[in-house]
């Protein structure tokens, strides 16, 4: 007896569903809130420090100077923070299909559903799922520094102690329209760690086990970052940014984000992630 296929939206609502609901959901966007919330408060003391000591004629004394992805200060909290939320994107949902795969489940889902709308609903959820990650924090971090410090745009004669100059990324929105450049800055990070999460959960049709798969590509993320880095640092000259890491920050000094070599780098992972689901789509049920 032939099996009707749904169609697409159950089969997306079903897998947001569960990535959303799971319990890694809420430990990776606790552990980025926290990380977020630690980065408000270590910006709040070292702005309460200036007025302390009567040194409040920096505009980098203002919630929008002191956000996360602006802030280049060399604090501690949102350092960690751009450097561990690769890896935190990819604890919800990119081992998930290592696990069905093994215990079955993919063929009762494939059994019920088309192919097609399954890998297209889980790559859709992979995205989602990294870009939650990535966002919410952002924004739970500019809401409490909001509450904490004025909402006051900061002026382009201080970017000697903001490090955002006037050829970094979005500069124009941060000293022009600084809650547009939050929203911008938000979306542009949110959408590279999903891209990020959407490729490293198609490596699945080839790493077989979880802790690789999560561990691996991280791994080789930094040691990319620090490569890349070290290009235009032994040079003595300024580049593009060449990693998402500094690609997420506003801030530059001895690379930038370059829109040019960002979207390059987006296109290489969705190619790479494309080949990964074409295989998979191949390949038997379980391998």
């Amino acid at each position: 007896m032939s099996v009707a296929k749904t169609r697409l939206w159950p089969v997306l609502r079903f897998e947001l569903i569960k990535c959303f609901n799971s319990k890694w959901m809420f430990v990776a966007l606790s552990i980025g809130i926290l990380l977020a919330l630690s980065s408000a408060i270590e910006a709040t003391q070292y702005v309460y420090g200036l007025l302390a000591t009567h040194m409040d004629y920096w505009s980098n004394m203002y919630s929008y100077s002191n956000w996360m992805v602006a802030n280049c200060n060399a604090r501690l909290s949102p350092t960690i923070f751009f450097y561990v939320v690769p890896l935190l994107v990819l604890i919800p949902y990119a081992w998930s299909a290592i696990t069905e795969r093994s215990n079955g489940f993919d063929i009762q889902v494939f059994s019920r559903s088309s192919k097609r709308y399954v890998l297209l609903s889980r790559s859709i959820t992979a995205f989602c799922s990294g870009f939650a990650c990535t966002a919410i924090p952002l924004l739970v971090n500019f809401a409490v520094l909001v509450l904490l410090m004025p909402s006051i745009p900061a002026i382009y004669e201080d970017w000697n102690v903001l490090g955002i100059f006037d050829d970094s990324f979005l500069s124009q929105l941060f000293y022009s329209a600084p809650l547009l450049y939050v929203a911008a800055m938000t979306l542009v990070d949110g959408a590279l760690m999903g891209v990020w999460a959407l490729t490293v959960f198609s490596l699945s049709v080839f790493i077989k086990n979880r802790v690789m798969l999560l561990t691996l590509p991280y791994v080789g993320l930094l040691g990319w970052k620090y490569f890349s880095g070290q290009i235009f640092t032994t040079l003595l000259i300024q580049g593009p940014s060449l990693n998402f890491i500094d690609d997420m920050q506003g801030t530059f000094y001895w690379t930038k984000t370059d829109p040019l070599f960002m979207g390059l780098q987006v296109l290489i992972l969705l190619a790479v992630a494309m080949a990964c689901f074409v295989i998979m789509r191949r390949r038997e049920l379980i391998s």
